[in-house]
């Protein structure tokens, strides 16, 4: 039995509803928590200094991150993306 690319897709919602109940919401938090590390680390005057090479990069992969996770909910709630507030 086949299920069509409607079904397929609101299977895959069940990851993005921001339930936080899903491995792939887990590793969103936890992306947003390295990145607020990140970001506070950045305004340490000698810690910025020393470390900005690595904190330049971790905030690169976190943008990358976010930008592949707001493309994901887009293919996945369509027309709906922007109905929700969260996104």
């Amino acid at each position: 039995m086949k299920t069509s690319t409607y079904e397929k897709l609101k299977e895959l919602r069940r990851y993005v509803d921001g339930g936080a109940d899903t491995w792939y919401e887990h590793f969103m938090l936890a992306v947003i928590v390295v990145n607020t590390i990140s970001l506070g680390l950045e305004t340490v005057k000698g810690l910025s200094e020393q470390f900005s090479r690595i904190l330049f990069w971790v905030d690169q992969i976190c943008l990358w991150l976010f930008i592949a996770e707001l493309i994901f909910k887009f293919v996945v709630y369509n027309k709906d993306f922007f109905c929700r507030s969260w996104n």
